[in-house]
């Protein structure tokens, strides 16, 4: 009974993944044991794994010990109030155990996109294993290309269409370094000029749940940067419906170059990015990457000649784009302090939680969703705490933010937050 009351309560407070993982390593690591646990003992192995995975933070293990003695000396789980009539509705320990058994599921075994991997202590046979799932893998993914799932377009993260499921990326993201969790405040001296907004979040309105400022840094002296920041855009231009589930989300963009700027295109994509609440997001990213195809230019007047003949941008604002880029004045960079994050030259933050992807810099929509969702309740307290203050007084009359004053608002909150998780995570 109380196997069953606690695998209940991890599943319903910290997801379906963490309460597999702490049945089969509890199973793996109590199988040779002759003496019986206490319940104490018991418990605090679930405490231990939990905080292990970062599924609760640092310094909760007392409290969320303290918490499953009460819910197993109480008798009941949250949700199942002892109703008959419900059981069946509910997972229980003897299930979870029984589809283990079903599904001939042990410690120690590996899967590859769900499916086990053969285990054998020879090689051989074993790589012929491997290659019959890895020839599996390729068919399945040609049928979704044949059935139009996979196109040359979408989706832009193939891995999160083949593994889909609710809550799949919350806590177990395998890109995600969670044991090295950091927050950096990018371009102290950035401001609200700098912010890109999508069409859906550009107004703010009394039912916004949480603001995110979603920053990328990219070392736009590379052509990998550029293409980072050309992606990066395009997220920006073709968003998801929505970032979250079930909170209303309200983003911003900037986009940092990593150092100073050494050569003319960069100095010129810098003040660009600058200045970017002053042009449409597609009207910057047809700059990049016009800029982009072209060889590096001596000087600045070189990369402005590049930007007066593209054909897609209107007069008005080619003239205004090109008065504000030959500036001779320089953005400040990314100024990210020296930590573990900057021996990568991009990488991106959401209000100050690094993220740095794995291999190829380029990020989807369906990273940014998963960086927001870790950062959800810190984000959506602080909003509910800062935006009523903010709010300008013309709010009050049309119930909507102008663009002016929702740039201004979540360059606050964004900074306000960074600040913030950079503090409690130096504490911590």
């Amino acid at each position: 009974r109380d196997s069953f009351l606690l695998m209940h309560h991890i599943t319903k407070k910290y997801g379906g993944m963490a309460a597999i993982s702490c049945l089969l390593r509890v199973l793996n690591d109590t199988s040779d044991l002759e003496d019986k646990l206490s319940v104490g003992n018991y418990i605090g192995m679930h405490v231990a794994l939990l905080a292990a995975m970062n599924v609760i933070g640092s310094g909760r293990e007392d409290l969320v010990q303290k918490e499953m003695e009460d819910l197993l000396e109480a008798g009941e789980s949250e949700g199942l109030g002892g109703k008959a009539n419900d059981s069946k509705k509910e997972p229980k320990y003897e299930n979870a155990v029984q589809f283990a058994l079903d599904k001939m599921i042990h410690p120690g075994m590996s899967f590859l996109n769900g499916i086990p991997l053969p285990e054998s202590n020879d090689m051989r046979s074993f790589g012929m294993g491997v290659n019959d799932i890895l020839q599996y893998e390729q068919r399945h993914i040609m049928e979704l290309a044949m059935k139009g799932v996979i196109t040359d377009t979408a989706p832009r993260s193939v891995y999160a269409t083949i593994l889909s499921g609710d809550h799949l990326f919350k806590q177990f993201h395998p890109l995600l370094r969670e044991s090295n969790k950091e927050y950096l405040l990018l371009g102290s001296k950035s401001d609200e000029s700098s912010l890109i907004f999508t069409s859906s979040d550009a107004v703010l309105n009394c039912d916004i749940d949480a603001i995110f400022v979603v920053e990328g840094v990219f070392d736009l002296d590379n052509a990998d940067g550029v293409e980072a920041a050309l992606s990066f855009l395009d997220v920006i231009i073709s968003p998801p419906e929505t970032w979250h589930d079930s909170k209303a989300v309200s983003a911003a963009f900037r986009i940092h170059h990593f150092a100073t700027p050494s050569k003319p295109t960069s100095l010129v994509l810098s003040n660009l990015f600058c200045h970017a609440s002053s042009f449409d997001v597609a009207d910057i990213k047809a700059v990049t990457a016009a800029l982009h195809k072209q060889a590096d230019n001596e000087d600045v007047r070189g990369v402005i000649e590049v930007i007066k003949k593209i054909t897609t941008l209107k007069k008005d604002v080619n003239d205004q784009i090109v008065q504000l880029v030959g500036k001779r004045e320089k953005c400040p960079p990314a100024n990210a302090r020296k930590s573990p994050s900057t021996e990568h030259k991009n990488f991106y933050t959401a209000n100050g939680r690094v993220y740095v992807p794995y291999g190829n810099p380029s990020i989807s929509a369906v990273d940014i969703k998963m960086i927001i969702n870790l950062e959800m309740h810190r984000a959506n307290a602080m909003t509910k705490l800062l935006l009523p203050h903010l709010l300008p007084p013309s709010f009050v009359a049309t119930g909507e933010v102008a663009h002016f004053d929702s740039r201004l608002i979540h360059n606050a909150v964004g900074k306000s937050l960074t600040i913030l998780n950079e503090i409690m995570s130096t504490s911590n």
